[in-house]
C-alpha cells in the first residue's frame, strides 16, 4: 500500500485551484527584455512605467524616474504588472 496522499494528481487551472480564483496575470508570461510595463502601484519618486532588464526564475526591472533597480520573482512581478508601456517613436528613441 503507497503512502502518497491518496488524491489524483490532474493538474488544475488557476482559477480552479481554492485561494487563487482571483488572481489573474494581467500581462501573462510574455515579456522580454527591453520592455517597458506599467506596475499596479507607483514607485515612490512617482513614475509608474519601468524597463525589463532581465527576465528568468525572478525578473530585474529598472524606474524609468530615477533609475532604481529591483528584482522581483516572477510570481510577483506578473502580479504587479498591469499592461505595456506604449512603445517610443522612432523619434523619440534618437533624441535619447
Amino acid at each position: 500500500m503507497s503512502r502518497g496522499r491518496g488524491r489524483e494528481s490532474s493538474p488544475l487551472k488557476p482559477e480552479e485551484r481554492p485561494g487563487l480564483a482571483g488572481a489573474k496575470t494581467m500581462i501573462g508570461n510574455e515579456f522580454s527584455v527591453g520592455q517597458r510595463v506599467i506596475m499596479r502601484k507607483p514607485h515612490a519618486c512617482g513614475s509608474s512605467e519601468w524597463e525589463i532588464t532581465r527576465t528568468g526564475a525572478d525578473v530585474k526591472i529598472k524606474c524609468t524616474g530615477c533609475g532604481r533597480v529591483v528584482m522581483l520573482d516572477r510570481g510577483d512581478f506578473m502580479k504587479a504588472a498591469v499592461r505595456f508601456a506604449e512603445a517610443k517613436t522612432g523619434e523619440e528613441q534618437q533624441s535619447h
